[in-house]
């Protein structure tokens, strides 16, 4: 994303950026947790390495994407049998294999099989050693992913270079999305070409967003957005001609099928052996601020929507 008021833009790359607490307006459970006295620690997780509202997690590691899976566990798993007022009671531990094998191969590609079947057994070794360590039965664990993974098609794009002058803009975002700041003087000329070209693609003006997109009223959403159509993916004639596209991707639509994602949740505060409906993400940082008996800060969550997969 791109602050027009700074003049600079965000990006997980951009480590320079990545660190600074300015870009995060929203309040990390570990802040809330950290703020009400209750010690976090982060094997990694966007956002944990800056400093926000004042806080960081009481542990926290720059982000390695080369340390093995089962040296993090390691970690976590020492973190949470240290001896002294650091030792946590939430960590966040996070991997990106299965993410990065679909975006090289595809979702429905043998190398993210071999993925999942991987993770599972990373997952076997955390609950081996949280049984090591006497603490399986008394810790709730809580795996999700931020997104599903669709494939899209190199016969299904559309070339943004074909439709409008590209001169008159500047591309933040490439792919299911393009977020796109016209010059001043040229945001009806460059809408109403989309407009008239839309086919396969959603446009809007950024006040014509859809309210469930939630990102309509910053100064960071740029004044066009174009949403694609799954499989469908945005890009310019000669980016095309460099990169193709990409096997797996992810940005579309969230009501879409195949944008959905997991949520498994097994320990003392939850029920046991029950399937639930889907619910948004944004819902879980109330289910742990409840379950860690914190009050939560502002947020669009409710707990409500969450209550009857935990047992307090």
């Amino acid at each position: 994303m791109y602050d027009p008021e700074w003049d600079v833009t965000f990006s997980l790359g951009n480590r320079e950026e990545l660190v600074k607490g300015r870009w995060y307006e929203g309040e990390p459970i570990w802040v809330t947790a950290e703020k009400q006295g209750v010690r976090t620690a982060s094997m990694f997780w966007v956002g944990s390495e800056a400093e926000i509202a004042g806080k960081r997690p009481t542990r926290w590691t720059p982000y390695d994407g080369k340390v093995p899976h089962e040296q993090r566990i390691d970690s976590v798993i020492t973190w949470l049998t240290l001896e002294d007022d650091t030792r946590p009671d939430f960590v966040t531990l996070y991997f990106s294999r299965i993410d990065s094998e679909g975006h090289r191969h595809g979702p429905d590609s043998d190398q993210v099989t071999k993925a999942i079947a991987d993770m599972d057994k990373d997952m076997g070794y955390l609950l081996s050693e949280l049984d090591r360590v006497g603490l399986r039965e008394t810790t709730n664990l809580i795996i999700v992913s931020d997104h599903g993974m669709a494939a899209p098609s190199e016969d299904k794009v559309v070339f943004l270079d074909e439709i409008i002058d590209m001169d008159d803009v500047r591309v933040i975002g490439w792919g299911p999305v393009s977020m796109i700041r016209p010059e001043e003087s040229k945001r009806e000329t460059v809408y109403n070409a989309l407009k008239a070209a839309e086919d396969n693609y959603r446009v809007y003006y950024r006040e014509e967003l859809p309210e469930e997109y939630r990102i309509g009223n910053h100064r960071r959403t740029p004044d066009i957005i174009m949403v694609a159509d799954l499989p469908w993916v945005i890009t310019s004639r000669s980016m095309f001609e460099r990169r193709g596209v990409l096997s797996g991707h992810h940005g579309w639509d969230h009501r879409e099928p195949e944008m959905r994602t997991i949520f498994l949740a097994s320990g003392p505060d939850f029920e046991t052996g029950k399937r639930v409906g889907p619910f948004e993400l944004i819902h879980i940082y109330e289910m742990i601020c409840n379950i860690l008996d914190l009050e939560p800060a502002d947020n669009d969550g409710s707990l409500r929507k969450v209550k009857h997969i935990i047992k307090k």
